[in-house]
């Protein structure tokens, strides 16, 4: 008998084992990235309302984090290009490119340089060949932001004339069109609730919503409040931040706002006598983050981070003069004077956030990585050139930065690792891919091009 025993004792230690080892397994394929019977598992699931995709809407995710959780290229090599318009026609993409969770790429753009200022949706394939565009071409985009793709697979494009459209990434039917009160000319770029609500900026209101196109509600914060001014990001709560002025010209005040998923108004922070500013990211704690710039204080520009209840972290000027240099910068030189660009790239504008919690932060001529208290870690000055478009980071810490004439991959400490070269180029939109293909394309270049092993 004792043997029996002891035989049975073996045997449910056993089991024990066994279940407890299915059950690490399971946890650890569920995290960010990882690898489910050969499908990568970027986190964003039907709970999240976001595809789940290595890319699905401008800047990575709800929080405008900017990071993907693939490691992007390591060097400048092209694996293609994909052509949309000609040589004599020219051509456009109008805001940056989005993945589906199948890598498909969806570039929302013209084939001719066009009056009208009206588009094509294209769906690309991962090996760089067309699947389908659009029958019709839809109304113009004219903001630096970009479209989004949800967990069903609806592919969702602002445009200038106060609409929202929804299209099936299967095969680009249109499923409907929301239509708001007043042109503005530019819309924000959507944003999405982990119930699927769209959260869209335009004209002078703030719009959610449904996913089947009607009207949730909309709100405008305040009586004065002209046209927009940043993307909105969503935090990890749900809480809403967004940017809006007061006033116009160089006497508008412009606002940080923080608005809970029904429409009300948690809080709010006034940048008195400030030029422009970007749009904020939010951090994984619930800090948000933002850059300004100042007319009260000659010019200087600040990244600001914020905490859940609006209170005031820190503030730091993102002047390179006393950061390590290692990017070889300039000492004393300002990266403050935006007024050169047009304020709605400045708008596009948001720090990005590293694995490891580097703050990185894109001015005029630097990017600039600062630590999770603001002091600067390092900076890297692009020469005679500038930023111009939202940064991309992978899971290493690289940075994926456009500039008015290049494209850098900078590792997390500062050194670049290649440049690449695109003509024309400006204001391109960096974004990865679910094997860590770098896919850029730019508004004034008609190709999609493919970095990548």
């Amino acid at each position: 008998m004792k043997g029996w025993k002891i035989f049975l004792i073996i045997i449910i230690v056993v089991s024990l084992m066994i279940g407890a080892g299915a059950f690490v397994k399971k946890d650890t394929i569920s995290n960010v990235g990882s690898n489910m019977g050969g499908v990568l598992n970027f986190g964003q699931n039907s709970m999240s309302g976001l595809a789940n995709s290595s890319w699905p809407m401008y800047a990575h995710d709800r929080q405008h984090t900017g990071m993907a959780p693939v490691k992007g290229p390591q060097t400048n090599n092209t694996k293609w290009t994909f052509e949309i318009g000609s040589n004599q026609t020219g051509g456009w993409m109008a805001g940056a490119p989005i993945i589906g969770s199948d890598g498909t790429i969806y570039q929302y753009a013209s084939p001719a340089v066009m009056t009208d200022n009206l588009y094509f949706l294209y769906a690309v394939s991962p090996n760089g060949t067309l699947k389908w565009k659009t029958n019709e071409r839809y109304g113009g985009y004219t903001g630096y932001g970009g479209s989004l793709i949800d967990s069903n697979g609806t592919i969702y494009i602002p445009d200038s004339r106060e609409s929202l459209y929804a299209f099936d990434s299967n095969n680009g039917t249109l499923k409907w069109t929301f239509k708001g009160e007043e042109a503005s000319g530019e819309n924000s770029a959507p944003n999405i609730a982990q119930d699927g609500t769209i959260y869209m900026i335009s004209g002078k209101f703030f719009y959610a919503i449904n996913p089947d196109g009607s009207l949730k509600w909309k709100m405008k914060p305040n009586e004065t409040f002209p046209n927009y001014r940043s993307n909105p990001a969503v935090g990890p709560d749900g809480t809403i931040y967004f940017v809006g002025i007061t006033g116009w010209a160089e006497t508008a005040d412009w606002h940080l706002y923080a608005m809970d998923p029904n429409g009300k108004i948690k809080w709010d922070r006034n940048f008195m006598m400030c030029l422009s500013s970007g749009s904020p990211a939010v951090g994984k704690d619930g800090t948000a983050y933002l850059i300004v710039n100042m007319i009260s204080q000659s010019g200087t520009q600040y990244i600001y981070a914020f905490d859940q209840n609006g209170n005031e972290k820190w503030k730091s000027p993102t002047s390179p003069a006393s950061a390590s240099m290692s990017g070889g910068g300039i000492p004393g030189m300002s990266s403050a004077p935006f007024a050169e660009r047009t304020e709605s790239v400045f708008q596009s504008l948001a720090p990005a956030l590293g694995p490891d919690g580097t703050i990185y932060v894109p001015t005029r001529s630097y990017l600039l990585a600062l630590q999770s208290n603001g002091t600067q870690k390092w900076n890297y000055e692009f020469l005679n050139d500038e930023i111009m478009s939202p940064i991309a980071v992978d899971n290493e810490g690289t940075v994926y930065v456009s500039t008015s004439y290049n494209n850098y991959a900078i590792s997390s400490n500062g050194t670049v690792k290649w440049k690449y070269k695109i003509n024309p180029a400006g204001k391109g939109n960096p974004i990865l891919g679910p094997d860590g293909t770098l896919y850029i394309t730019h508004p004034e270049n008609r190709f999609i091009y493919a970095i990548g092993p």
